[in-house]
């Protein structure tokens, strides 16, 4: 545990967050800079251990968040989006891309939001949360404790306990993208440009990449769900094995988890809100999530602010959250390729294999091209 021992079961706090990743800890760190009271509980020993992510964003970032050197493990100027039938690629004399590792990256953003006052609780396993109670278990002691808040924020990502016990946020039943990651040794890598491979004989609906840090690479999988039979695991070996930058290489960690390709129907219900990839908020095409996770983190908080300021934790109030959401560039875009995303498995399987690989290509050039715009002005 990181903070102050917390046993009583009628401690008083603001606002609770479950979950310590890139939208739990943005929220946790607008509202305890306001003076909230915040709790924030995280089932992993450290933030970010064990999510399977690829580990990058937008350059950006390293001038909002204020990036240490040290996490910016390299700064991308060149993407390959290559296919049996053809490659392409985006090339940019500034940075498009930051990688970093996650257990790295989201440990710095909750431990940016511990100096701004809130108190964070990891090895907490968040078993059942009501209206205004949350009971978690210490998976060092094993032993239960029970917190008390007048806003809960679910960031716990998917599947989220929001939905099973709040019927808010991302749907099991939802679409959603499997993943697989592979972190590989290789010491005093040179390697500095993000490769995405299209294969619609092996993954017809989905995407493997290779990402390059300072001593390793990050290579993954992720494919829509129920799109093809296969082994994630074989597929990804076959392709590590084959791959002329990964060939060879050792793998010291593998990681798997769920992307949600669709948003939720319901973001916040009376004093509580999701967050993150708990409400679907990631660009159904590419997985991609970070950015739009922080986004949702910050705009949660505000609603958050501005209900406790009026002391009135209900869904009318609350519901400023989806009302500022929805008018956000992030959500503008997801509901954009949201809508080419429907007929995307229809078209893929039953009238071109080529289909999903377009819209990818389609959403990378889009996005950098507008990214690019956005760095010149």
């Amino acid at each position: 545990m990181v903070g102050q021992d917390m046993t009583s079961a009628d401690y008083q706090w603001d606002v609770i967050i479950i979950g310590a990743g890139p939208a739990g800890s943005n929220a946790a760190f607008h509202l305890a800079r306001k003076g909230w009271k915040v709790l924030m509980l995280e089932k992993q020993r450290t933030p970010g251990a064990g999510k399977a992510c690829g580990g990058q964003a937008l350059s950006e970032l390293k001038q909002t968040l204020s990036l240490p050197a040290r996490l910016c493990e390299k700064e991308i100027k060149r993407i390959v989006i290559s296919s049996p039938e053809r490659t392409c690629e985006h090339i940019s004399k500034r940075a498009l891309y930051l990688s970093f590792r996650r257990k790295i990256f989201d440990d710095f953003l909750a431990q940016r939001a511990v100096r701004a006052g809130t108190i964070l609780v990891t090895a907490a396993r968040v078993k059942a949360s009501q209206k205004e109670e949350v009971t978690i278990l210490d998976r060092n002691t094993g032993r239960e404790s029970i917190y008390r808040g007048k806003i809960i924020i679910y960031a716990d990502g998917v599947p989220t306990l929001a939905w099973g016990q709040r019927r808010i946020g991302f749907s099991p039943k939802g679409s959603f993208h499997e993943a697989l990651v592979y972190e590989l040794e290789a010491p005093d890598n040179v390697a500095k440009d993000f490769h995405f491979h299209l294969s619609p004989g092996q993954a017809p609906f989905g995407c493997f990449w290779i990402f390059p840090k300072q001593d390793m690479m990050n290579v993954g999988l992720a494919r829509l769900h129920g799109s093809s039979s296969a082994s994630l695991k074989a597929l990804l070996d076959e392709f590590r094995h084959n791959h002329p930058l990964t060939k060879g290489k050792r793998v010291c960690s593998a990681r798997a988890g769920m992307i949600p390709a669709r948003l939720a129907s319901e973001f916040h219900t009376d004093n509580c809100m999701v967050v993150g990839d708990a409400a679907g908020f990631t660009d159904p095409v590419t997985g991609g999530g970070i950015q739009p996770a922080l986004n949702s983190g910050e705009l949660a908080a505000r609603a958050a602010h501005a209900a406790l300021g009026k002391r009135q934790y209900d869904a009318k109030t609350l519901a400023l959250y989806p009302k500022l959401l929805k008018k956000s560039t992030d959500y503008l875009w997801i509901r954009f390729w949201g809508t080419i995303f429907k007929p995307l498995p229809f078209l893929t399987f039953h009238i071109h294999p080529q289909c999903y690989a377009q819209a990818l290509r389609l959403n990378f050039a889009l996005g950098l091209w507008l990214y690019k715009r956005k760095q010149k002005s």
